[in-house]
């Protein structure tokens, strides 16, 4: 048309008539039918495919009275008229119901888009203004430009025109933008900067990764952006699909209650965060409503994350009272979609530091029950270094932990012990398909104590049965092996003793045969002569042996365990007679200061002489050089006191603890049981008595034994 009407066709045999005019209209009319249908066609097909359930209904109306207001004009003028049919007018009256195309417009947007009025007015205003602007600015350039140009260019009118045409098409964006952030400022005023920040807000939050952070972050930048309240961020409860708790709450007056929402609700909201009352009535959407409207809440946005739903956002009105609009909406329904992953990533993050948390908890709960096993445990991998080692393991071997972890096993076992284990594991690879035993194996620590262990050999298995190295479980024995030659010194004992007294009992035969022999021929000698003197020694020998043998027979009978009278001094000499020939032998002294007026003590003879010859003996090997035993008697208040002191060793402080403890002893093996003190221990606590004890090393040892009295009825 514009190239027709300048003139610039004629060359094309299109000359500036009527004919042609009307043929240009004609052509033009049909591109508007053209587009017009496939206008209306993909507004059809819009209407049925738009997501939302307001959107629909805005394309309802929109679809409709484009339809009533085109269809007739295009029946009745526009088709006629291309097909060069004569047009009266009534025909050209049908262009009126062109009205109800911004008339249905009108009516969409007051019915379900009231409040975006204000945006839409904002808008139309800034498009009024740009198009004002740059219609003056096409005129100047026209008027101006073309009068200064039309002297010397006569010709040069449609390149002006095409110029002016295209820097008004350049132009019209960036001063449209303008104008509108202009009029933005002035509408939202102080909250301008913070509508403009909100979207890049969102970006950032995925920096943010503690949640109970980053949802008071987003609450108080809605509240500062768009000044609703209140504001309410539900996360969703992964036990139970539909059932949301409210996780971050600001301005509420009342504390919400758990939400039981249906996820197909979901399912009918747009990204634009419609409010829930112009949703179409619905049971599920109506009790929602219900429960978020008690809370004074009227919009809610899901937060969806690769499709599904973690939560939703939802908040009130303006504090003003008006509501949001879409343009608002659309800014929210942005920063959900931020706010969505960064939520998702912290709830991601807070479960990795729970179950890390549980994870270390469960680790060192293990590494307490490895630690506190007494077994020692050495865990290697198939290249023979250990990875795990526990305290009981590090004792034996003598090592520090930092010291024992990484290393390789034959940098920490002896050579010894390494040849006799690789009979069951040759390594490397130190793995075994099964387990295996190692009994009574001698292990040197670095520190050069030998001790002898027993050894469990595993496979250390992952899960899926999978043999990652060896597990190698250490038993220190030693003690008990110790125990085990002690006890079997002491059947060794036990069974001299019954030796000793079958012999005892076999030797008090002859000695009586002797005895009564010599007094025979005592009767029958005459003292004055010499043999009287030899037979008067025989006798006394003979009485002495005897009384020897019948001690060492009462010692050895195994008595019952009633009590009764005993006198301690006469017990005690009984006793000192059995070792006399010992202590002469080891050069031993014995000093004896006994207190004659003494009271008796209700005892077992048996008992409470076995724990004398128990001190006895002590006293013995305390002093292996020879030296001097004090034994003494006296009364003390209404207790009987027996004292026995030596001038040996001493028993160090630390042994001091432990001289009560049953197979304890400091004597070489073979030796001793380290059952004597124990077991006297015993015998005095039986007997309602107590012992005491003093010693220092280098000075001697003092045994106090305190009796009861026996007590007269």
């Amino acid at each position: 048309h514009i190239l027709w009407f300048i003139g610039s066709l004629e060359i094309l045999g299109l000359p500036r008539n009527v004919g042609v005019g009307n043929m240009l209209d004609r052509v033009h009319l049909s591109h508007f039918i053209t587009f017009f249908v496939l206008g209306a066609v993909a507004l059809v097909r819009s209407s049925r495919e738009v997501p939302s359930a307001i959107q629909r209904l805005q394309m309802k109306w929109v679809t409709r009275g484009t339809l009533c207001g085109v269809l007739p004009f295009l029946c009745v003028y526009a088709v006629p008229f291309v097909g060069g049919l004569s047009i009266s007018p009534y025909m050209e009256a049908s262009v009126l119901g062109l009205i109800l195309v911004p008339v249905s417009f009108g009516y969409a947007i007051t019915k379900h888009r009231l409040t975006d009025v204000q945006v839409i007015f904002k808008q139309g205003v800034t498009y009024v203004l740009a198009s004002s602007a740059l219609l003056g600015l096409y005129v100047g350039i026209v008027l101006l430009i073309g009068r200064a140009i039309q002297g010397f260019a006569p010709q040069s009118g449609f390149l002006l025109f095409a110029f002016s045409a295209l820097l008004v098409a350049f132009l019209f964006a960036p001063l449209k933008n303008k104008i509108q952030n202009q009029i933005d400022r002035y509408l939202y005023r102080d909250r301008y900067n913070y509508r403009r920040s909100l979207a890049e807000f969102g970006q950032t939050l995925g920096s943010e990764i503690r949640l109970d952070s980053l949802t008071e972050r987003i609450s108080k930048r809605l509240h500062r952006t768009l000044n609703v309240a209140p504001i309410g961020i539900f996360l969703r409860d992964d036990r139970q699909p539909d059932v949301y708790q409210p996780f971050h709450l600001q301005d509420f007056q009342k504390k919400p209650k758990v939400l039981n929402i249906p996820n197909a609700i979901f399912s009918d909201f747009d990204r634009q965060l419609n409010p829930l009352f112009l949703l179409p009535p619905s049971e599920a959407v109506e009790e929602v409503r219900q429960e978020l409207s008690q809370l004074n809440l009227h919009y809610l946005q899901p937060l969806r994350v690769r499709g599904k739903m973690i939560g939703f956002l939802t908040w009130g009105k303006r504090l003003n009272g008006e509501f949001l609009s879409s343009e608002d909406l659309d800014l929210i329904g942005t920063l959900s979609d931020y706010a969505a992953i960064a939520i998702d990533n912290a709830l991601l993050y807070h479960s990795l530091e729970t179950k890390a948390g549980e994870l270390a908890q469960l680790k060192a709960y293990s590494d307490n029950v490895v630690e506190s096993i007494t077994a020692g445990v050495l865990v290697l991998n198939p290249e023979g270094e250990i990875t795990v080692c526990n305290n009981s393991m590090r004792t034996l071997c003598g090592m520090q932990s930092e010291t024992v972890i990484g290393k390789n096993i034959s940098e920490v076992l002896s050579k010894d012990f390494l040849q006799t284990l690789e009979k069951l594991v040759p390594g490397p690879p130190w793995t075994v398909d099964e387990t295996s035993w190692l009994y009574k194996t001698r292990l040197v620590s670095t520190e050069g104590r030998t001790g002898l262990v027993n050894v469990t050999i595993s496979p250390f298995l992952l899960q899926g049965d999978v043999v990652i190295g060896t597990l190698l479980a250490f038993e220190d024995i030693t003690e008990k092996v110790q125990l085990e030659n002690q006890l079997l010194q002491a059947e060794k004992l036990s069974s001299i003793g019954l030796l000793s007294a079958g012999i005892a009992h076999e030797v008090n035969t002859p000695l009586t045969a002797i005895t009564s022999y010599t007094q025979m021929l005592l009767k029958n000698t005459s003292p004055d002569n010499p043999d009287f003197r030899v037979l008067k020694k025989i006798e006394k020998q003979g009485f002495r042996a005897a009384n020897i043998v019948n001690n060492l027979l009462n010692f050895a009978r195994v008595g019952d365990s009633d009590f009764h009278e005993v006198n301690v001094n006469s017990l005690m000499l009984d006793t000192l007679s059995l070792l006399d020939h010992q202590f002469r032998k080891a050069n031993l002294e014995v000093e004896v200061d006994l207190d004659p007026t003494i009271p008796s003590t209700l005892a077992n003879t048996g008992k409470l002489q076995q724990v004398f010859m128990n001190l006895f003996m002590n006293a013995r090997d305390a002093m292996p050089q020879g030296g001097q035993i004090d034994i003494k008697t006296y009364k003390e208040d209404s207790v009987l006191v027996v004292e026995v002191q030596d001038r040996g060793r001493g028993i160090s402080e630390q042994d001091m603890k432990r001289i009560f403890d049953p197979f304890f002893t400091t004597k070489d093996v073979g030796e001793g049981t380290g059952l004597g003190l124990s077991v006297s221990y015993g015998i005095i606590q039986e007997l309602s008595g107590r012992i005491h004890v003093e010693s220092r090393p280098g000075k001697g040892t003092v045994f106090q034994l305190h009796l009861p009295v026996k007590r007269v009825n």
